[in-house]
């Protein structure tokens, strides 16, 4: 029974307030947190805050993005409890990044729904686009001291498809993967017959929600197109059977035009044959991106050397040691669509007339790169004091031995030798 009384009478405490509710942390999420959006669309994405239990004053915030699939169009639109911006919002479509750093003055906001900004993002290709906070994200309380109250940051999934097509179902030969980038300009399409169709109105532009005149550019089910310029691009077809029907958007990606020009940097631009040079590259690409870069190195003295073929390599890339000569090394940056530019600089390898000097100056002249040098000739100097010790005291040992057997010294009968008397006057009875 008196149980019974105790946990009505909590439970009463609890109604009237007696009892504090347990504080609860804030929490930072997306809205929407998933769904589905087609390439070319955009989507608006806000960025809300749950203040829990506090009342919180400041809010800073990064977010991380796929940059391949989404990019931002406008950081902030729509209302924000921010009044104050510290830092006003900034991205990087390049980087896939985007941070917001504001507040408010006092008395401050508590809220389970407050948003801090809304960001707009283009769809740029297919896949899933997963929106993250970064562990630099805080939210502070207004208790003075500007604690932060954050414990649960919420990532959101976006799911990007391709446009329904309510026209004509659409291929390319040239351009197959609307996901892939090409070096080609000219572009092959091909679509399945309409029944009943007389004709076909098809166009090439820049947007994903283009649609074809109402004139018949062809009869057949296929088009060859060229763009004028590299970039991503939409091929838009409608049918005619007695009206208009919907229009099939295709995307391809065009990137005719080779990475910059660049020159590799040789760390040194002669060594000897007992020493590896660094070669170190960077260039960018404007449409599709680096790739990759390959690199081989020619010798230039002798035509009769075999010839080397490139290879996958990342910079800064140490070249293997080269025997006496001059040597060009070139350097290829690929895009994404296949397209490369060269760079080259020439190398020249000198006999080593002194080695073993060669061999220490690189020891003490580069310690991190010969690191394993160091340990090995630090192992070898250890072991050599080690064997002067043991021999030094193996010596000592058998000199104590020896003589602790030898028999006691000879030492030789010497004839004693009378004191002489130099007295002048000898004794009574004796003369000279």
């Amino acid at each position: 029974m008196k149980q019974v009384v105790a946990v009505a009478l909590l439970i009463l405490a609890i109604l009237l307030g007696a009892v504090p509710a347990q504080a609860t942390d804030a929490s930072i999420y997306f809205s929407p947190s998933g769904g589905q959006y087609t390439v070319g669309s955009t989507v608006d994405v806000s960025i809300v805050v749950n203040t829990g239990s506090h009342t919180i004053n400041a809010v800073n915030t990064e977010i991380s993005f796929p940059s391949d699939k989404l990019q931002v169009v406008s950081p902030s639109v729509g209302p924000s409890f921010v009044s104050i911006w510290t830092a006003p919002p900034s991205y990087s479509n390049t980087q896939g990044s985007l941070s917001f750093s504001g507040g408010l003055p006092n008395p401050g906001l508590k809220s389970s729904s407050a948003v801090l900004a809304t960001v707009r993002f283009r769809v740029k290709s297919l896949g899933t686009a997963p929106l993250s906070f970064s562990n630099t994200t805080k939210v502070l309380a207004n208790d003075g001291d500007g604690t932060n109250v954050l414990s649960s940051k919420v990532p959101a999934n976006l799911n990007l498809v391709a446009a329904a097509p309510n026209g004509p179902v659409v291929s390319s030969t040239t351009h197959p993967d609307q996901n892939t980038w090409y070096n080609d300009r000219t572009a092959v399409f091909s679509w399945d017959k309409i029944v009943g169709a007389t004709g076909y109105s098809y166009k090439v532009d820049g947007s994903s929600k283009t649609s074809p005149d109402r004139k018949v550019d062809t009869t057949k089910n296929e088009a060859i197109v060229e763009v004028d310029q590299d970039g991503i691009w939409y091929f838009h077809v409608r049918a005619n059977n007695g009206s208009w029907g919907g229009t099939t958007h295709f995307l391809f990606k065009v990137d005719s035009q080779t990475p910059a020009q660049f020159t590799p940097k040789l760390n040194r631009s002669s060594v000897s044959d007992q020493e590896s040079a660094i070669v170190s590259f960077f260039t960018t690409d404007a449409a599709s991106g680096i790739d990759h870069y390959e690199v081989k190195s020619v010798n230039t003295t002798n035509n009769n050397e075999a010839v080397t073929l490139y290879h996958e390599e990342q910079s800064p890339f140490e070249l293997p040691i080269l025997p006496k000569g001059e040597y060009t090394v070139f350097v290829r940056a690929y895009d994404v669509a296949g397209n490369y530019t060269e760079g080259s600089v020439n190398l020249s390898v000198k006999q080593d007339l002194f080695p073993v000097i060669t061999a220490l100056r690189r020891v003490f002249t580069d310690p991190a790169h010969n690191l394993a040098t160091i340990i090995n000739l630090s192992l070898l100097l250890l072991l050599i004091i080690a064997v002067i010790i043991l021999t030094l005291r193996r010596h000592k040992k058998r000199v104590a031995e020896a003589l602790n057997t030898m028999p006691p010294a000879y030492a030789p009968t010497m004839p004693v030798q009378q004191p002489v008397n130099h007295d002048i006057n000898p004794p009574a009875g004796q003369s000279h």
